[in-house]
């Protein structure tokens, strides 16, 4: 099966391996024989949102990204910066199919400096129950990560929501030193394996596999 997968990735183009094991050996033995080796662990956390409502409050103008092209493109833009590829399909997807929101920061001359996904009440099942899942986080400079997710604990708290779930990277200590000290939990660890470096995951939070 893994290596139908792998053929079809090449077939379309796809020139680096990855993907999410479990702490299982034999998954991670699996993975390191298809050419993927482990690059860092990636911690799934857990806790309430008043602990995001510790984080430092936002200074710079909130904006909720919407499912047009313009948003779409600026979202695209920063991809290429932090992840190393567009991913404008996944954004339509999850703005419109998934209903997710996507909290962002711009600067003066309108670039995208951040944003943020989160699932919320509104959003398609299982998505709208709780904990709401908080991913992917892309963000220009590590701290902005967690204005934003400041600004997420603000919204969802309003709406009388109580957990939250989302996965760090090892490598975020930005994130990981912040939302530790803000009192969340690691519920279990994966390990995040790839046949090569890419992305700038000390500024990023991944949503799982499936927008990784």
């Amino acid at each position: 099966m893994i290596q139908r997968c792998l053929a079809a990735g090449i077939e379309r183009g796809a020139w680096i391996r990855a993907v999410l094991s479990s702490e299982d050996p034999a998954a991670q033995v699996l993975y390191i024989r298809a050419g993927m080796i482990p690059r860092f662990p990636l911690f799934t956390f857990l806790g309430a949102v008043r602990g995001l409502c510790n984080l430092s409050p936002v200074t710079s103008t909130i904006r909720q990204a919407e499912p047009s092209k313009a948003w779409i493109r600026k979202l695209g833009d920063l991809d290429e910066m932090i992840w190393g590829r567009r991913r404008d399909d996944e954004h339509r997807f999850w703005l419109d199919e998934y209903k997710f929101s996507c909290l962002a920061l711009k600067d003066a001359s309108d670039d995208l400096l951040a944003y943020a996904y989160y699932s919320n009440a509104s959003s398609c099942p299982p998505w709208n129950l709780e904990p709401f899942r908080i991913g992917p986080v892309a963000t220009r400079s590590a701290r902005l990560q967690l204005s934003l997710l400041r600004a997420i604990g603000d919204v969802i708290g309003a709406q009388s929501a109580e957990g939250v779930e989302f996965q760090l990277p090892g490598i975020n200590m930005t994130a990981l030193s912040a939302l530790l000290e803000a009192g969340f939990k690691i519920d279990h660890v994966g390990q995040f394996m790839a046949s090569r470096t890419f992305g700038r995951f000390d500024r990023y939070l991944p949503s799982g596999g499936t927008l990784l």
